[in-house]
């Protein structure tokens, strides 16, 4: 067994990023233990442990424990940034292996700053066991502080092993603390920055465990500049981990712009980015994570509006400014689901179509020479609530563009059969993007949620036997239309059925009988369709959103000097402005080496 690996450039560790556009710690830590099963654990996609000798055993490797350190500079971290990371061997001892991750922000071949440390312990059990050797501990926690969050376990949170991801206990914590946050029993947390203001954390896993629920007790402890949160989640009469959480309200975490990613070249119209280790994610077939690959996409996608878009530095100020994804086609071929977690893939984007008031994104992902993907974006630009037209100079710009993809539309039903079966799920922290509402990868997941619902609830809304689960790598097409926005904490219905026609798979998700979306999926390589509204989208009323208010008192980033009173001038301009991108990166470079210099203190 080797005793230390080395990665360099690593382009996708810690995401897809959270709503604030920095990284997300479940995903560094779950790539992280997805790198120590492939190079020290001789753990296959599947989860099985291979001894050496080519005889797969019936024991599997589980991360029992993890103490991650960051520095100031983990939150300044924007998407497209590369990474250095070392992972080392520590020691062994009988069925148990120690681990020391760092990773450090990179740029060509010299090592920026270290942003990130690990501490991780991996355990040997057999495949029946779940019990861990400190299962028996016992936590107590302060009553007064104490605060309960039920979350309901979703299919899709499971790993090789039947059992929640380790990652995904940490974002449960972290849905737990906004709920909290939101109900105004967090001391001088009122916002959700500064839930982000994470200095360490620690997770101990006490007992394996799947599907049902989780109760997670929250409480609060502090000292100094320091508060720390600790949960402790249980399942009926069985602890199953406990999680500690490190706040430092000296750190600043705020809104930090995508375009970090020169997607577009002017002379054609698109741009091929070499990704590496995105497929590191693995679902609990061992299949590459589809759901997580399309949340890198989306995040390629919003680089790309973001570096485009001339009134960035509009959105950046007040949110004002958005891009709404309205339709969406997704061909997915067989070879993606096999791919490997160091797979080097090629991501071709390019600008498509464009109308008076949208762009259509054409994204075409190879591996090697096959593709694996294919997928057609059609995104609405919206401005204070409104459907806008694009500006003229971009309309010259792409002038040879305009109209020149007929995207597919897919006639969806639009009553629900009395034999539909309804699932539910409540939008959660990690489901957030950075428009602040529902991720659409958080439809496509929970409608397949939705489908495994009522498989095995041998529902009569299927008349075709799935068996016991229902494999993602069945799926071949996808077809979105979005309706609505829905937001963090919404309880949402999906209803799902089986077409008696073409057999393949619909549904249809509502919030409050306000339609949001719909799919359809079948077993045998046919589509899924997720339902909306083409050229329409709904305008953002008051109360509908409880968490907007917070997100806005947030400190964001501020125009540069002179640009204030001309976003709508330069809205309307025929022409590109002057020494715009010069100004935005001036101001980008001077708000982050801000940010920095502040965090150091």
């Amino acid at each position: 067994m080797k005793d230390r690996v080395e990665l360099k450039s690593v382009g996708y560790f810690g995401h897809p990023v959270t709503r604030y556009g920095i990284l997300r710690i479940d995903n560094a830590l779950a790539f992280l233990d997805g790198q120590i099963d492939q190079y020290f654990c001789n753990v296959n996609g599947h989860g099985e442990y291979n001894d050496g000798s080519n005889n797969l055993q019936s024991q599997r490797w589980i991360l029992s424990s993890a103490n991650l350190k960051l520095s100031p500079f983990f939150n300044r971290c924007q998407f497209g940034n590369s990474f250095d990371i070392t992972i080392e061997f520590e020691n062994e001892q009988p069925s148990v292996r120690y681990f020391t991750c760092k990773v450090w922000l990179s740029y060509g071949n010299r090592q920026i700053e270290e942003i990130c440390t690990a501490k991780i312990v991996k355990v040997l059990l057999p495949v029946n066991k779940l019990a861990l050797t400190n299962s028996n501990h016992e936590y107590h926690y302060g009553k007064r502080q104490n605060y309960c969050c039920i979350v309901n376990v979703r299919p899709s949170d499971l790993d090789v092993n039947k059992s929640i991801k380790f990652s995904t206990l940490l974002h449960y914590c972290q849905h737990a603390a906004s709920h909290a946050m939101k109900d105004n029993k967090l001391e001088k947390i009122d916002n959700l920055t500064s839930l982000l203001k994470i200095k360490q954390v620690q997770i101990d896993l006490l007992n394996c465990t799947s599907q049902t629920h989780v109760k997670i007790h929250v409480w609060q402890e502090r000292e100094a500049e320091n508060h720390t949160l600790q949960f402790l989640m249980t399942q009926g009469a069985k602890n199953v981990c406990q999680v500690s959480i490190q706040l430092d309200s000296r750190y600043r975490a705020t809104k930090v712009p995508f375009g970090s990613l020169p997607i577009i070249d002017y002379e054609e119209n698109s741009r091929t980015i070499p990704t590496s280790h995105c497929c590191s994610s693995r679902d609990r077939f061992g299949n590459s994570d589809l759901i997580h690959f399309m949340k890198i996409a989306g995040d390629i996608i919003s680089s790309t509006l973001d570096r485009e878009n001339i009134a960035s530095m509009a959105q950046l100020a007040n949110n004002a400014s958005r891009y709404l994804t309205v339709r969406q086609h997704l061909h997915v071929s067989k070879h993606f689901f096999a791919l490997q977690r160091d797979a080097v893939l090629h991501h071709v984007i390019k600008v498509a179509s464009f109308s008076n008031s949208s762009f259509v994104f054409n994204q075409t992902v190879f591996h090697q020479s096959e593709c694996v993907i294919t997928a057609f974006t059609k995104i609405v630009y919206s401005h204070e609530g409104k459907v806008r037209a694009v500006p003229p100079w971009y309309k010259k710009r792409y002038e040879s563009l305009l109209n020149k993809v007929n995207y597919p539309k897919v006639k969806f039903p639009t009553e629900i059969p009395n034999k539909a079966h309804k699932y539910q799920f409540e939008s959660r922290f990690d489901d957030i993007d950075n428009n602040i509402h529902t991720n659409q990868t958080a439809y496509l997941c929970n409608s397949l949620d939705a489908a495994i619902d009522a498989i095995r609830n041998h529902s009569l809304a299927y008349h075709t036997d799935f068996g016991s689960d229902l494999d993602p790598s069945y799926l071949t097409d996808l077809h979105t239309n979005y309706y609505s926005e829905s937001f963090e904490f919404q309880i949402l219905d999906v209803f799902t059925w089986q077409d008696s026609i073409d057999n393949t798979l619909q549904f249809l998700i509502k919030h409050q009988e306000r339609m949001v979306q719909n799919q359809r999926k079948t077993r045998v390589l046919k589509s899924i369709s997720v339902f909306n509204q083409e050229n329409k989208i709904p305008l953002k009323k008051k109360g509908r959103n409880p968490s907007k208010k917070k997100i806005n008192d947030d400190k964001q980033m501020k125009l540069p000097a002179g640009f204030q009173k001309d976003i709508k001038v330069m809205l309307c301009s025929d022409k590109a402005p002057e020494a715009y991108w010069e100004a935005v990166a001036k101001e980008t470079k001077l708000a982050l080496s801000e940010a920095l210099d502040e965090n150091m203190q």
